[in-house]
């Protein structure tokens, strides 16, 4: 047996910083940044004043001065609720309270009031706050939105065709896996460019399968936090695509305890009969997990972690006709053919698949954040590519795959302008496709019928 191991050994991006650089130019991929100036009420800048940025679901709390030009920055906070708050002698704290998402940066204006009867403002119930300090296009699908949203079979890369100029790709396959990948559904088109134009990241990792144009592994749609598209003008720091950059944010826990249990069910007695067939395929399925996630040490320790397992019995449907079946089996027969007889009509297409990620975050010091994090994939199918209309079932293969992966990163931010990053991947995949006969040549007669051994899909 020969193991493959694939989709990157070890990727490793290392930003060690020898000499101080300036980070406004080079943006991270899964975290936010927020940058600003403090001014008092007749347009001054003020130096000097404290700012620190809270997140309002783990209290991690980043501290930073105005500088000079009444300038702060914070380049690398995790995605979610802060509030963020300045403080300087003479003049009344401000607050402002915002969202932040994957990869955003936003410019920060805050005027300051003289001190008096109020000690505090807070501003809230504002509008929404533009993120003026990139120019790209993108859109953000938050957990909110992915939670409400009726999915057939829960894939998470479907989220992404929420997002303006994102369509499926226009292919007439109907088989659930891509030929070279155990990762199901069929690939996406940004702005009509080609799938395997495109980049997918996660957590600020590489996660392609380049033979297929998908994601390596496929994820819980109850582990992702923020799921975002570029679909034109991506920074430098996405890179290696030319079509769109689908980028990926997994859970994290918070100070409180949260846990989902949920099992989603489908039946073929609410399915209608199949148009060829007349008849109602055999159908079931159960999606069923759970998710837990909370504090180790509040305030600076958490975790979260995944589960979740698809059961789906499913068919397909062979449409030799009956007669053509007869005779090609006579004819095998006779000439004493070494592999399966072939049938035609309903055949079994069952895919069991199990996603399990687990992850912890670790804040070091208020800029300093640890973050390591597991995820399996293991599924298994029979008759999974190639059977199906005019190919017999005898002319499929099957699906068995394993993958892992172990995620680390670690971001220090040393000042304002100087950010120490580290981050590494360990990714192992082992597929395989074995033929349903592995014995018989393939044969393909024009416009009758298909069978013995898969010729057209790899094995290994």
């Amino acid at each position: 047996m020969r193991l493959l191991i694939a989709r990157s050994l070890i990727i490793v991006t290392c930003c060690i910083a020898a000499a101080v650089v300036t980070v406004r130019a080079q943006e991270t991929v899964n975290y936010a940044s927020v940058a600003g100036r403090v001014t008092d009420p007749q347009g001054g800048v003020v130096p000097g004043a404290q700012v620190t940025a809270r997140q309002l679901e783990t209290n991690v709390t980043a501290a930073t001065l105005s500088d000079s030009e009444g300038r702060f920055r914070f380049p690398y906070l995790k995605v979610g609720p802060y509030e963020v708050t300045v403080q300087v002698q003479g003049f009344t704290d401000s607050t402002r309270i915002l969202t932040l998402t994957v990869g955003s940066a936003f410019d920060l204006p805050i005027s300051l009031t003289v001190a008096g009867v109020d000690t505090s403002v807070t501003v809230t119930g504002e509008t929404t706050l533009l993120e003026a300090a990139r120019s790209q296009i993108a859109g953000t699908v938050p957990q909110t939105e992915v939670q409400a949203l009726p999915m057939n079979g829960r894939n998470f890369l479907d989220v992404a065709l929420l997002i303006p100029g994102v369509s499926p790709t226009n292919i007439g396959s109907t088989q659930l896996f891509a030929e070279t990948s155990a990762v199901p559904g069929q690939g996406l088109s940004v702005s009509s460019q080609r799938n395997l134009s495109n980049n997918f990241i996660v957590d600020g990792l590489s996660a392609n399968d380049d033979a297929s144009g998908l994601s390596g592994i496929p994820y819980g749609v109850d582990a992702v936090e923020q799921f975002q598209v570029v679909t034109s003008g991506g920074q430098a720091e996405l890179g290696r695509a030319l079509g769109g950059y689908f980028n990926v944010v997994t859970k994290s826990g918070s100070n409180a305890v949260h846990g989902t249990v949920y099992d989603f069910l489908r039946d073929d007695n609410f399915n209608a009969p199949n148009a060829l067939s007349g008849t109602t395929l055999p159908m079931n399925q159960q999606q069923f997990g759970g998710s837990l996630g909370g504090p180790i040490a509040r305030n600076r320790t958490f975790y979260f972690s995944n589960f979740e397992q698809r059961i789906l019995d499913q068919s397909g449907l062979v449409t030799i006709l009956p007669e053509n079946v007869g005779l090609i089996n006579a004819k095998l027969t006779s000439v004493a053919y070494p592999g399966s007889l072939i049938s035609t009509g309903v055949y079994r297409n069952p895919v069991h698949s199990t996603n399990v990620l687990g992850k912890i975050d670790h804040q070091l010091s208020g800029s300093d954040q640890l973050t390591i994090r597991y995820s399996g994939y293991r599924v298994t199918s029979d008759n999974s590519r190639g059977a199906g209309a005019l190919n017999a079932w005898t002319a499929s293969a099957g699906l068995d795959n394993v993958d892992h992966a172990v995620a680390f990163g670690n971001t220090w931010t040393i000042s304002p302008k100087t950010v120490n990053e580290i981050r590494a991947q360990f990714a192992y995949g082992d597929l395989k496709a074995p033929p349903t006969d592995p014995v018989g040549p393939a044969v393909s007669i024009a416009g009758v019928a298909s069978f013995g051994t898969l010729s057209g899909s790899p094995t290994r």
